[in-house]
């Protein structure tokens, strides 16, 4: 018997919300790894034009939608949790995935968003044929 605390969804009701949270949970995933190869092949690539082009890339696709999906993810898996047996802090893992949700998407919006615009802002430098600026531990300094 479902406590006063828990959400009833009906089947259908309950499929599409665990629907949602897989796909969401899913593109915030492809997302983050878009990112990732977006930034190691700035930073490898020996040409400038390939560069900037990644490094505008991430400023497309590296927070809001990242962001939008992570915040998808958190209120569907809130959703699941407060209409079954796991609830949101009644087994480790369930508290787990919560506290890692909620500190990534906060991380993506306080610590990732403040630096895109400057990574675009390189990108649109490099594509106008400036040279790649010079690392903090360059020899060059």
């Amino acid at each position: 018997m479902p406590s006063a605390r828990t959400i009833r969804l009906s089947g259908r009701t309950r499929k599409t919300v665990l629907l949602l949270h897989i796909v969401s949970a899913a593109a915030w995933f492809g997302i983050d790894l878009a990112l990732g190869i977006s930034l190691v092949t700035a930073m490898v690539t020996s040409d400038l034009r390939t560069a900037g082009v990644a490094l505008q890339a991430v400023d497309m696709f590296a927070v809001w939608p990242m962001f939008a999906a992570s915040l998808l993810c958190l209120t569907t898996g809130v959703v699941l949790g407060l209409s079954s047996k796991y609830g949101l802090i009644r087994f480790t893992w369930v508290t787990v995935k919560l506290i890692v949700n909620v500190g990534m998407s906060t991380l993506i919006y306080v610590a990732l968003r403040p630096g895109i615009g400057e990574a675009a802002t390189l990108g649109d430098r490099m594509l106008a044929g400036e040279p790649r600026p010079c690392p903090p531990t360059c020899s060059g300094r």
